[in-house]
């Protein structure tokens, strides 16, 4: 007989996975990056730091030709990202930590936005074919939104990976959701 815990968390694990579409998520495999390649991972968190510092504000980035792309998007149990702001001139197959595709903004408290996350994105089909394996951001591999219902109401088939490097997420540093963040 199976214990209540070991069935919640069972539970818990196959609703993950239904709500990231089936694939797997990053959570331990990038917080077990975290500990064991520690150095490479904090160096890539610092250099996104450093390439969004500049975007606290969110009339900064959109005058540096990010664009609202998304409203503040939320999951019932996993947690909220926020709101996307996409610079869709930066899509292409390459991997920057200084420049990611997307900033992600929660709402404020006593309103305005707060910067939060980057996200980054890479075109699925310039990325393939040159590529055997999905992009990875110090060695933390991408999330695979290549099948049109993986992506989310972006027509474009692509790689995505966020990083959580203005607020801590306790789901893990490239978790897509934050429970932390919320839309409400």
């Amino acid at each position: 007989m199976r214990s209540p815990r070991l069935l919640v968390l069972a539970a818990c694990a196959a609703a993950l996975a239904a709500a990231c579409d089936g694939q797997p998520a990053a959570v331990a495999p990038a917080d077990a990056l975290l500990s064991s390649a520690g150095t490479e991972v904090n160096r890539a968190l610092a250099e996104i730091r450093r390439g969004t510092a500049q975007f606290h504000r969110v009339e900064a980035a959109m005058a540096a030709g990010y664009a609202p792309a998304s409203p503040c998007v939320a999951h019932p149990f996993l947690g909220a990202m926020g709101f996307h702001y996409a610079n869709f001139g930066l899509v292409d197959a390459t991997v920057d930590p200084s420049a990611p595709e997307i900033l992600v903004y929660a709402p404020a408290p006593g309103g305005g936005l707060r910067l939060v996350a980057a996200e980054f994105m890479v075109a699925a089909a310039p990325w393939d074919a040159l590529h055997s394996a999905p992009p990875m951001l110090a060695g933390v591999g991408f999330d695979d939104h290549r099948a049109p219902e993986a992506r989310h109401g972006i027509p474009l088939p692509h790689y995505d990976l966020h990083a959580w490097v203005w607020q801590h997420n306790p789901s893990g540093t490239f978790f897509p959701f934050n429970p932390t963040v919320s839309c409400g």
